[in-house]
């Protein structure tokens, strides 16, 4: 096999622990009475079809990418079925900060531009997910977020080169499930101790 080889079924790989992941989240939804917030899951919709689409034109699409857009089209048609209706603050500055960059790509004519603007809102946008967990970490499951993780890092390890257009999606995914991970992990042990 040759290093090409190996690296595309890194990504595969990775696209493969992705859409696990998604599956569960939906499973949880449905028979464990997850409930997402629907317009949230509509801007990480659009956000994740425009960074498709600039990665796509880069030439830098992966597979991890293209597994994210489609459970994240999944994810949203279920929370219309399972998910709770309205629009927080947050969701308002995420669609505001999306914009914005969708604005700076137009006018910079560089999809290098809009993919870092992109992952920006990425991480701009796991706040209210990070909010949510502290509040309450069982509004999060645990183990679909290490499996989000695990996709990251072999995404990571699949990179063929280094520059912005290639690294900063699986980058920006990587840093998000940490801090989600993190915060989940330790309001867990803060709970547990307040039990105690």
């Amino acid at each position: 096999m040759s290093t090409k080889d190996v690296r595309e079924a890194l990504s595969i790989l990775s696209a493969a622990c992705a859409t696990l992941g998604v599956l569960r989240y939906i499973r949880l939804m449905i028979w464990r009475g997850k409930k997402p917030e629907r317009v949230s899951w509509i801007i990480w919709l659009v956000i994740d079809a425009i960074l498709t689409r600039q990665m796509w034109n880069a030439g830098r699409l992966n597979h991890q990418m293209e597994a994210a857009l489609l459970g994240t089209f999944l994810i949203t048609f279920a929370t219309m079925f399972y998910g709770k209706r309205g629009m927080g603050v947050y969701d308002l500055l995420t669609i505001g900060a999306a914009a914005c960059g969708v604005y700076l790509w137009y006018k910079s004519g560089s999809d290098t531009v809009g993919i870092l603007m992109s992952g920006v809102v990425i991480l701009l946008g796991c706040i209210p997910t990070c909010l949510s967990a502290w509040e309450d970490p069982s509004r999060e499951d645990l183990k679909v977020w290490k499996v989000f993780l695990v996709s990251s890092v072999l995404q990571i390890i699949a990179l063929s080169s280094w520059t912005l257009d290639a690294a900063t999606q699986p980058i920006v995914f990587l840093i998000s499930q940490i801090i989600v991970i993190y915060v989940i992990m330790i309001r867990s042990r803060v709970r547990v101790r307040a039990l105690a």
